[in-house]
């Protein structure tokens, strides 16, 4: 009967082990799931975090190669605001010059006008001499004329005269 208590107490015990020992092994694949899943994790989290470097790294290269597109919008708005500038300044010179052209077209076309005006007043004054010319012309021919009738018609006595 001892043998019987010290073979039951020995089941008994072997059969607390056994227990203990599914205890501990269901720990252990518990343990090892954990295990797994942690490992698991960390891939997808160092996965992300790269993948997050690599956006980072893409975000500063576009900041950056915004940056140099910005820098070099600014230099052309600056090189369009001198061409403006300078464009304006020539749209003034030549408005300036257009305006001493339109003074001095102003002022040639008075000159023709005056001249256009004294031309008329010579061609006037000389058709009027050319009249008066003809009408002297005819009187001095009409002179001679009666010159000539009265020399002829007194020869008689401009004979004697002389």
């Amino acid at each position: 009967q001892e043998q019987t208590e010290e073979l039951e107490s020995t089941v008994e015990a072997k059969n607390e082990l056994a227990a203990r020992l599914a205890d501990s092994r269901r720990a252990l694949d518990h343990a090892k799931a954990q295990l797994v899943y942690i490992q698991q994790r960390q891939q997808v989290v160092t996965a992300e975090a790269d993948a997050f470097e690599c956006r980072a790294d893409k975000v500063e290269r576009d900041n950056l190669v915004k940056g140099h597109e910005e820098v070099n919008l600014h230099r052309e708005v600056e090189e369009g605001m001198q061409d403006l500038y300078l464009s304006r300044m020539e749209q003034d010179e030549v408005h300036a010059e257009l305006e001493h052209e339109r003074y001095a077209a102003e002022h040639f076309t008075e000159l023709i006008a005056v001249a256009q005006t004294e031309l008329q007043a010579q061609i006037h004054d000389r058709d009027i001499y050319r009249r008066q010319a003809k009408e002297m012309s005819k009187t001095a021919a009409c002179q001679r004329e009666r010159v000539r009738s009265f020399t002829t018609a007194n020869a008689a006595l401009l004979r004697d005269v002389v």
